[in-house]
C-alpha cells in the first residue's frame, strides 16, 4: 500500500466526521434544552440524529406552540406518520423538535396520541402523583383555636421513610387575657402515606411562653415546657398542595401543683418539595 493510500485510510472520511460532529451537537442540544444545536449540524439529509425520544404522531395533527402554555400561540403543525424528538417536559407541555428541526412546545394530551417507533403508546406519569408519594420537605400553615385563643401557625416538616416526618411547628396565639409564643418539635407518623386523605398521628414537645395583658392581668411572664399529642388528616388536593386539619392535646408541665391541658383545633394548607 501506497504512503497516500495509507493516510487516505486512517483519516476519517468527510461524512464520517460529519456525523460525529452531529452527534456531539445534538447531545448539547439535549443538555441545554436548545435545538438550534441540532439545526447547525443536520445529517447531509436535514435529519437529526433519532434516539429513543422519538415518538409518531398518531391523530391528524399536533400543535406547536411557542411556550409551555395554550396561551402561546401556535406556529407549526406536524401531521400524521411525522416524526418528534422529546426534549424536556413542563406543567403538563412537552419540549419537541421535528426531524427538520423544527421546535415547539406541545401539550399533554396531544402527545398522549403518539407512538414510539416501536409502536408501544406514549403515555405521560402522573408526576403530581409521584411528587406526593416521594415529597422530602413539607411547609405550611395553619389557622385555629388554642383553648379560646386564636392561632396562627407556621411549620416545616422532613420526611426521613416512608411513613415518618419530623416537624417543626411556631405558634402565636392571641386571647383575652394573654398571649403565647410556642415552639414544637415533633414527628407525625403517616402509616397509609400513599393514600389521597389520609390519617397521621403526632408526638411532640416544646416549649411555651406566655405572657399576661397587663392591663387586665397583674402577673409575670412564665415559660413552661409541653409534651404535645395529636391525629389529624392530610389531603391531597392538587399539584404539590395539601389540605390539613387536626386536633392536638397540649399538656403544660408547670412548676405548680398541676400541669394544664390545653385543647388546640387547627386547619390549613401545606406546600410540599
Amino acid at each position: 500500500m501506497t504512503r497516500n493510500g495509507l493516510v487516505k485510510e486512517l483519516l476519517p472520511t468527510r461524512k464520517q466526521s460529519v456525523n460525529g460532529i452531529a452527534v456531539v451537537f445534538a447531545l448539547l442540544g439535549l443538555i441545554s434544552g436548545n435545538p438550534a444545536y441540532a439545526e447547525l449540524f443536520a445529517d447531509p439529509n436535514g435529519k437529526v440524529a433519532k434516539s429513543a425520544n422519538w415518538v409518531r404522531v398518531n391523530d391528524p395533527y399536533i400543535e406547536f406552540h411557542t411556550g409551555p402554555g395554550a396561551g402561546y400561540p401556535i406556529v407549526f403543525v406536524v401531521e400524521r406518520g411525522d416524526s418528534v424528538e422529546i426534549l424536556k417536559e413542563k406543567t403538563g407541555w412537552f419540549k419537541v423538535i421535528t426531524e427538520a428541526g423544527k421546535s415547539g412546545w406541545v401539550n399533554r394530551y396531544q402527545m398522549e396520541k403518539t407512538l414510539f417507533e416501536t409502536g408501544a403508546e406514549f403515555t405521560v406519569t402522573d408526576i403530581n402523583k409521584d411528587d406526593f408519594e416521594n415529597r422530602t420537605f413539607e411547609g405550611g400553615v395553619g389557622i385555629g383555636d388554642f383553648q379560646g385563643g386564636r392561632l396562627m401557625s407556621l411549620s416545616l416538616g422532613y420526611r426521613f421513610s416512608q411513613t415518618l416526618t419530623s416537624e417543626v411547628s411556631l405558634y402565636q396565639v392571641n386571647g383575652n387575657f394573654s398571649s403565647s409564643q410556642l415552639v414544637s418539635i415533633g414527628f407525625v407518623n403517616q402509616p397509609f402515606n400513599h393514600w389521597k386523605v389520609s390519617p397521621f398521628m403526632f408526638l411532640g414537645t416544646g416549649i411555651i411562653r406566655t405572657s399576661p395583658k397587663t392591663a387586665l392581668v397583674q402577673s409575670e411572664d412564665r415559660t413552661d415546657q409541653v409534651v404535645t399529642v395529636g391525629l389529624g388528616l392530610k389531603a391531597h388536593l392538587t399539584k404539590r398542595f395539601i389540605f390539613r386539619i387536626e386536633y392536638k392535646e397540649h399538656i403544660v408541665l408547670t412548676n405548680r401543683s398541676r400541669n394544664e391541658k390545653i385543647d388546640e383545633w387547627k386547619t390549613g394548607f401545606s406546600v410540599f418539595f
